[in-house]
């Protein structure tokens, strides 16, 4: 009983996964213990009981049920049975970790993270993940001390703060600038471009909006972006983590208390060090926000213009005017705005 297999390889004790009722344990263990069913036995897919008890829908390779709910106990269950089992990946390249992040609560999730923590490094996205479970999952350790994990974090990040404005507040209701700048300091996230580039971006999103840039201010995200602009290394692998960087930067320099926070960060004297690099002068997007930033500085404070005057900014902006793939209108006028802020 319950080890012949049906359609699509379930046995009986993956169908009482699946189902999870209130009677799943009892059942669960009385096919294990009393009629020797394998609870290692993996359906088709390669899916295994405890992806099946997470909520792993059988018909497509991605979950789209918002409303599942899975029986925790259950899961317990099946973990102290076989610990092992969130070791396992499926033919679509999951583990159970996946549908962990989407479905349980975050104690649960981190007690599968806990056994696999490799789980989360392997990931190339995670989707469907709670804004809660990402921020909190963002402050863990295990996530500062990969940048493989920040990389995918910071990207799902990404994601909810550039959906939807509603998606935008709950991030900031969730703490979520917080929660990047911390990850924007670690030294793992500053030497591997992916999880720098995927951290900035989703600063970037959130730095859009006036309710946005006061939350990264009061997370201090000036100074966290300026040190990274300063990581040569990330900047010059990647043409889209100058963008982002300088793009959030600019963004925050729009509000007085912005360019006040990014003047203590000496963020005028950064952009113009970048803005003399080859790499930064023949991207276009860089030199907008760049030259739009040394604008708001120098236009705007007195302070701000000083700071600009002493790091040559108009010599080096002067230089850029002359670039031919600088021409465009919307490039060319920002620059020719930030030398006129000067003279």
């Amino acid at each position: 009983m319950g080890k012949k297999k049906g359609k699509r390889g379930i046995n009986r004790l993956m169908a009482v996964c699946i189902t999870h009722g209130s009677l799943s344990i009892m059942r669960a263990q009385s096919l294990i213990q009393d009629h020797g069913v394998d609870i290692n036995e993996k359906d088709d897919r390669g899916r295994n009981v405890l992806h099946l008890a997470l909520g792993a829908n059988y018909y497509e390779p991605w979950p789209h049920n918002e409303f599942t709910c899975i029986n925790e106990d259950l899961v317990r269950f099946l973990m102290k049975l076989n610990p092992d089992l969130a070791k396992v990946k499926d033919k679509d390249g999951m583990y159970p970790l996946f549908w962990a992040l989407r479905y349980a609560t975050y104690d649960l999730m981190k007690q599968i993270l806990t056994v696999h923590p490799e789980a989360l490094f392997e990931m190339d996205r995670i989707r469907g993940t709670s804004i809660i479970t990402l921020t909190a999952l963002a402050g863990e350790r295990i996530t500062k001390d990969s940048p493989a994990a920040a990389r995918i974090i910071g990207e799902a990040l990404f994601d909810c703060a550039s959906r939807n404005e509603y998606e935008e507040q709950a991030c900031i209701d969730a703490g979520v600038p917080a929660a990047l700048v911390a990850l924007a300091k670690e030294k793992s996230v500053k030497k591997f471009v992916s999880a720098a580039k995927e951290v900035a971006n989703a600063l970037f999103a959130i730095t859009k909006s006036d309710e946005g840039q006061v939350a990264c201010i009061e997370a201090k995200a000036p100074a966290a972006l300026t040190a990274l602009a300063k990581e040569k290394v990330v900047l010059k692998e990647r043409k889209d983590a100058v963008e982002v960087i300088t793009g959030a930067l600019y963004y925050l320099t729009k509000s007085e208390d912005g360019r006040k926070a990014c003047l203590d960060a000496k963020t005028p004297a950064v952009l113009i060090a970048l803005a003399k690099e080859t790499f930064v002068a023949e991207n276009r997007k860089a030199v907008y926000y760049i030259s739009g930033a040394i604008y708001n500085f120098a236009f705007w404070s007195l302070a701000g213009r000083k700071a600009c005057l002493a790091a040559d900014a108009p010599t080096v902006l002067t230089a850029l005017s002359g670039e031919k793939n600088l021409k465009k209108k919307k490039v060319a006028r920002n620059i020719d705005a930030a030398i006129k802020s000067m003279e």
